[in-house]
């Protein structure tokens, strides 16, 4: 029974080297279609991202300055707040530390 499956998995193995020799060329030109594939993509995504905000800047460039500079003032709070909070929240970590050196 073994014989028959070491054959049977031999033979396989043969079948699967010999198509990748022979198919080296497909394999080339699939792997630069993906590549042109996932290029097209993130151009497809980049334009939808960027396109609606050109135009909002281009259109009404004070209201697209405020939101950004709202956007970024808030998301710069929010960092240093969550750094206050979470040293706030664990006091200790900095003594066991401290501790952890000493020893």
């Amino acid at each position: 029974m073994l014989k028959i499956a070491y054959n049977n998995t031999d033979t396989i193995y043969k079948v699967l080297m010999k198509n990748k020799s022979e198919s080296k060329g497909s394999r080339i030109l699939t792997t630069i279609l993906i590549i042109l594939l996932l290029a097209a993509a993130c151009l497809l995504l980049a334009f939808i991202v960027v396109f609606p905000l050109y135009k909002w800047a281009s259109l009404s460039p004070a209201g697209y300055s405020i939101t950004f500079i709202v956007l970024l003032t808030g998301f710069i709070a929010w960092r240093i707040a969550k750094k206050i909070i979470s040293k706030r929240k664990n006091p200790s970590e900095k003594k066991m530390k401290n501790k952890k050196e000493e020893v």
